[in-house]
């Protein structure tokens, strides 16, 4: 049954980590250093999740390599379009 999510963000689940049953994703500072931030799932696809908190719009999130990752550390990130990531795994 189709259902509609308000006020939501979408992210590849492979984006994300789980620690002691919560689910977290490691924002992009300005400073090109991660820090690992805790999100609310409200819903899923196969390869999507609908984030309902823990994220503003224009944050800037690791979408893979996140299991080399912990927080502090200074990456070089490479940016993927949504277009481009929709069009190679469809909602």
């Amino acid at each position: 049954m189709p259902q509609l999510f308000d006020k939501t963000l979408v992210i590849p689940q492979e984006s994300t980590y789980e620690i002691q049953d919560k689910t977290y994703v490691y924002v992009v500072g300005k400073d090109k250093k991660v820090t690992g931030k805790p999100v609310k799932i409200s819903g899923k696809t196969d390869s999507y999740y609908f984030i309902s908190e823990g994220l503003s719009v224009g944050d800037k999130i690791v979408f893979t390599g996140i299991g080399a990752l912990k927080d502090g550390a200074a990456i070089q990130p490479k940016v993927i379009s949504s277009d481009s990531l929709l069009k190679a795994r469809p909602l």
